[in-house]
């Protein structure tokens, strides 16, 4: 779907407040198929703060979990976020984010978490896990694909930590294990990509 606060600043969010892991999608289908789209796992485009899990007590969360949900859209998708727009400088912190046993489709472009981002503030992603997914089933010359997002736009910047993609497989244009194209700044820390097929 579609988030707007306007001008009120307000924020997203999606928590596990459970003492174990969550699954909050299973075994369905998501598409957006008009001629400017967007889908994701949880929200199609949002022009809003979001966090998944709580940065402040990131520890005490178990895992949120989109399981063998397919996500397609004719312009941006993302395993939980299409798109995230540029807008009153809003900004993620994505935690303990699962996306597991499917694929993402998109005209443009594809990420196991995020489609697109235009966020020009600082960012996060922490111990979130990308397992079994396929971005696009053949190559285009006009799409980005990455096992966490698929285009990372504008200035802003992300620092990813402690996450993991794995047996992934993602064709286009510019494919990465964790990013398809960047502008502007990216840290990584203990984060590992195996069994990864990139076209």
């Amino acid at each position: 779907g579609y988030v707007d606060s306007g001008s009120n600043a307000l924020g997203s969010s999606v928590k596990n407040t459970t003492d174990q892991e969550l699954v909050i999608g299973d075994n369905s289908k998501i598409t957006a198929n008009t001629n400017t789209s967007y889908a994701g796992g949880v929200f199609g485009y949002i022009k809003t703060n979001l966090k998944i899990n709580d940065p402040e007590n990131a520890t005490n969360y178990k895992n949120v979990i989109i399981n063998n949900v397919s996500v397609t859209a004719t312009n941006q998708a993302g395993g939980y976020i299409g798109q995230i727009a540029d807008f009153n400088n809003n900004g993620f912190k994505i935690y303990n984010a699962v996306y597991q046993n499917q694929k993402v489709e998109a005209g443009n472009n594809a990420g196991g978490l995020i489609g697109n981002s235009e966020s020009r503030t600082s960012n996060v992603i922490s111990q979130c896990i990308i397992d079994k997914v396929t971005l696009n089933t053949d190559n285009n010359d006009t799409k980005q694909e990455g096992g966490l997002i698929g285009r990372f736009g504008k200035s802003g910047s992300v620092n990813v930590s402690s996450s993991t993609v794995k047996s992934l497989k993602a064709y286009g244009a510019y494919t990465g294990g964790l990013f398809g194209e960047i502008i502007g700044a990216v840290t990584v820390s203990d984060t590992n990509i195996t069994g990864t097929d990139t076209e």
